[in-house]
């Protein structure tokens, strides 16, 4: 629970290997999400915590922490205003924006032909900029632990998030600090994290106090 006045922390994050996020796909075919869910991040930071867990005194393993899921570009996902004009290239207008100017009769531009934005953006040159989430295609051969060799027919095929993306979440609580730290050192989330994929770094780019009603 997040009460007012509890202080937050704007966080900028960069994947420094592929990321695969469970989504779509079957058995040898795994299409990777292209956001980080905030239980992913969460779950990666308990696993640092987990050296301290004493398992004999069957306790549960107690944080303090609340955490958004962490979008690319502004980490604001897709907004149903966000409009792409097909007679300009990368020009993206918000709706909201030009219906109000309309009705304040700032606005008389005709209309323009306009069909749905982009899924993520960012805020560039006092305009709205497009993220793409680039993508790397690999291939592998799963191992039997049984007979260490490659299983007959087995070839996966994964769709990750290439390395180099950058997220935007957003995180409070009283393990705030830990988490920061934990992060700066790097996590790994995702899967295949034993073979290297999911490990992110960042930093916090801001603070700010959560106010009105306890949530």
């Amino acid at each position: 629970r997040m009460s007012t006045g509890t202080e937050c922390k704007e966080f900028m994050a960069v994947n420094e290997s592929p990321l695969l996020i469970s989504g779509s796909g079957s058995n040898n075919y795994i299409y990777s999400l292209d956001f980080i869910p905030s239980t992913s991040l969460i779950g990666a930071f308990l696993s640092t915590k987990v050296k301290d867990y004493d398992p004999s005194k069957k306790a549960r393993l107690e944080y303090s922490l609340t955490v958004t899921d962490a979008y690319p570009g502004d980490g604001v996902p897709y907004l149903a205003t966000l409009r792409s004009d097909e007679s300009k290239k990368g020009v993206i207008y918000d709706q909201a924006r030009r219906l109000v100017l309309r009705l304040l009769g700032k606005d008389f531009r005709a209309d323009i032909r306009l069909k749905k934005g982009p899924s993520y953006w960012r805020l560039s040159n006092n305009g709205i900029e497009e993220v793409t989430v680039k993508r790397v295609e690999l291939s592998f051969l799963p191992i039997s632990m049984k007979t260490r060799t490659s299983l007959k027919g087995a070839l996966a095929h994964v769709s990750a998030i290439a390395p180099g993306t950058e997220f935007r979440f957003t995180a409070c609580g009283g393990d705030l600090g830990e988490f920061t730290d934990s992060l700066k050192e790097g996590l790994y989330v995702g899967s295949k994290r034993s073979s290297g994929f999911g490990l992110i770094r960042g930093r916090a780019v801001g603070t700010k106090q959560v106010r009105g009603e306890p949530v």
